[in-house]
């Protein structure tokens, strides 16, 4: 888990969802990084997923107004 958190850098901007990124979807937001499952900062939720699951797969590479199979959420924001 170490070796994948060493390799995100939060000051790269990208179009399309990747390693570290933040993904606002209509339905909840997901950070791409390990499973660590839901967090809460300043009461808004984070659901902190991998990219080898089922979820990081189908988010890996896709950008604002695509929409995922998981709840049909469209993407709202990438960071």
């Amino acid at each position: 888990m170490q070796e994948v958190l060493s390799k995100i850098n939060l000051s790269k901007k990208s179009q399309k969802a990747g390693l570290g990124s933040l993904v606002i979807t209509d339905k909840d937001t997901y950070f791409l990084a390990i499973s660590l499952g839901t967090i809460t900062i300043n009461q808004k939720n984070y659901i902190v997923i991998s990219l080898q699951s089922p979820l990081g797969k189908d988010l890996f590479g896709k950008s604002v107004g695509e929409e995922i199979s998981f709840n049909k959420a469209t993407i709202l924001e990438v960071y």
